[in-house]
């Protein structure tokens, strides 16, 4: 018996370890550091193909990677010290990421104080390689070309670190600093009518207290702005935070009626009510220039995105450009983050001639602009990798640009943290697995038990 019971022993871990493996072997190699991703050289192409652009979409196929964020962030650098663009507005909420911003301006700048910054951003994008991100904010500030990040989203207290009603009273704090609320305004009162803008508890579009919250605000930035500005000269923070009240009254939209869900609505509602938010921001700028951070989703030329949306207004003053995956490894989402459906999965490469375009152009990042590209490979539906989706895809159709990065990986996690992602998708055929495991050696050890049982009362008979 114990011979038997090592063995299933010995199966259980290595099953197990067979599962879990795969994405800590992708996650031990970075071919694509800060260092290589941040080389001007990477991004010549910018200045040729933005020439007269004042949007540029800067959009990825896979949320959670480990060089997808690092190689926008070459392209952010090249846009901010080259090409005039200072501003860059995430897929995300203007009043958390107003927040953390103005904490962050505040402190030393660190790179604690980066990673503090980062939690105004989505908590799929609260990643390490973020906090790079941030801390090259950080360090623009102090030159000629200072860079200003906000977002372009209407849906308040969804940052990694401002979730829920933490968001409203960061930022109230926030505001405090530059001037005290409006005589006769019950701030205790108002952060909880604010937070009715998140459209929990059937909140309706036209609440008439959440409405009355956002005319006391609009009070209140106004008696902060001017210290603001006086504070940030060189900075559009007073610009963004004027805009802030128009956000939350946008965010009231996505309140669903009698029947519906809030993502109900949100799948709707969302991009109609976000890109002329995201008009009003790059108006609102001092040199009308914005780069988009979002999802291909968005960033991509779909029907009803921000992207599309923008696009009727601007024409070709909008320049989506995408960053696709070309083999690797990551944690990708299989369902809206409502659902947290996401797990690690090897990526598939390109296939076709597709496959041989690629080939032909070498083992690195490769940009190609498809603003009247004639190249027959495009002139045709191709698969691509869309989070955990595969499907074919106009190209030409949804994006101006495409960015192939090779070999992805998935975050820089630590390791629990990657396991517990990378098991998500699976946990429940994972779960039914280990279970029916141990109940087979369950079942051998009671087998074994009776056998030896049986064959001992024949021994004495």
């Amino acid at each position: 018996m114990p011979t038997r019971l090592s063995l299933s022993c010995f199966l259980l871990i290595f099953l197990s370890a067979s599962w879990f493996s795969s994405p800590f072997v992708a996650s031990q190699s970075w071919p694509i550091d800060a260092a290589r991703s941040t080389n001007a050289a990477t991004y010549s192409f910018l200045p040729q193909v933005l020439e007269g652009v004042d949007v540029v979409t800067l959009g990825e196929s896979i949320h959670m990677t480990h060089e997808f964020p690092l190689v926008r962030l070459g392209m952010v650098r090249e846009l901010n010290e080259q090409m005039g663009f200072h501003t860059v507005a995430f897929e995300g909420s203007p009043l958390d990421l107003w927040a953390t911003q103005d904490r962050f301006l505040a402190s030393a700048r660190g790179a604690e104080d980066a990673k503090a910054a980062m939690g105004g951003l989505l908590r799929i994008w609260n990643d390490p390689e973020y906090a790079e991100i941030f801390e090259y904010e950080a360090a623009s500030w102090s030159t000629p070309t200072p860079l200003y990040m906000t977002a372009w989203d209407i849906q308040p207290g969804i940052g990694g670190g401002t979730e829920g009603a933490e968001a409203f009273r960061l930022f109230a704090e926030q505001l405090r600093h530059y001037a005290l609320p409006p005589a006769g305004m019950d701030e205790a009162a108002w952060l909880r009518n604010i937070y009715r803008t998140r459209c929990q508890n059937g909140v309706s579009p036209d609440d008439p207290a959440a409405l009355q919250a956002i005319d006391e605000l609009r009070q209140w930035i106004l008696l902060a702005q001017p210290v603001v500005q006086k504070t940030y000269p060189a900075l559009p923070h007073a610009e963004v935070l004027a805009l802030i009240p128009n956000s939350l009254r946008r965010s009231l939209a996505l309140c669903p009626p009698p029947g519906k869900t809030y993502w109900d609505v949100v799948a709707n509602v969302r991009e109609a009510q976000a890109a002329p938010y995201t008009l009003e921001l790059q108006k609102a700028l001092p040199d009308h220039k914005l780069i988009l951070w979002a999802h291909t989703h968005h960033a991509g030329y779909f029907p009803g995105s921000v992207a599309s949306r923008l696009k009727e207004v601007l024409g070709d003053r909008i320049y989506s450009l995408n960053v696709f995956s070309d083999g690797g490894g990551a944690i990708l989402l299989y369902s809206n983050t409502a659902h947290e459906d996401l797990g690690y999965a090897r990526l598939r490469r390109a296939q076709g001639d597709l496959r041989e375009w690629i080939d032909s152009h070498g083992h690195s990042p490769i940009f190609v602009n498809l603003r009247g590209n004639t190249d027959a490979v495009f002139r045709k539906p191709q698969s691509v990798q869309f989070e955990g989706r595969w499907g074919a895809m106009l190209l030409p159709a949804i994006t101006d640009g495409v960015l192939w990065v090779p070999d992805v990986h998935s975050p820089h996690y630590p390791p629990v943290k990657l396991l517990i992602f990378s098991l998500w998708h699976v946990r429940w055929p994972l779960c039914v697995g280990l279970i029916s495991v141990v109940l087979l050696i369950l079942a051998l050890v009671v087998w074994t038990i009776r056998r030896r049982s049986k064959r001992t009362r024949l021994a004495r008979f």
